[in-house]
C-alpha cells in the first residue's frame, strides 16, 4: 500500500471519485471549450481541442484529480483575447480540489 497509510484506501477512492454533478459540469466545460477553441480558430486551436478532449476524458472516467488537473491546465489554452472564458476552468479546478480536501477532513 503506497502513499499515506493514515487514510483508508476506500476513503482515498471516494475522494478521487467525482460525483455525477461534477462529471456533468466537466463534460459541459470541455464541450464549451472545444467550441470556443474551434470558433477562435488560431493556429493553436488543435492544442486547445486536445486539452478539451483531456478534460472530457477525465470527466467520463470520473477521476476528480484528473479532472482538476485537466481543467487547471485549460487556463493556458489558446484563448487569445477571450481569456475570461478560462475563469470557469479555474473555478472548477479550485472547487474540485476544495471538495477533495473537504472529504479528506471529514474522516
Amino acid at each position: 500500500m503506497g502513499g499515506d497509510s493514515s487514510i483508508p484506501a476506500s476513503q482515498r477512492q471516494f475522494q478521487l471519485s467525482a460525483t455525477r454533478g461534477e462529471r456533468i459540469v466537466g463534460v459541459v466545460l470541455a464541450l464549451g471549450a472545444a467550441v470556443a477553441f474551434a470558433l477562435i480558430g488560431t493556429d493553436l486551436a488543435p492544442l486547445g481541442l486536445l486539452m478539451a478532449l483531456a478534460l472530457l476524458s477525465a470527466s467520463v472516467m470520473g477521476n476528480r484529480a484528473a479532472m482538476a488537473l485537466a481543467s487547471f491546465l485549460m487556463i493556458v489554452g489558446p484563448w487569445s483575447a477571450y481569456f475570461v472564458l478560462a475563469a470557469f476552468h479555474i473555478g472548477f479546478a479550485a472547487f474540485l480540489v476544495w471538495r477533495a480536501n473537504r472529504l479528506d477532513n471529514t474522516v
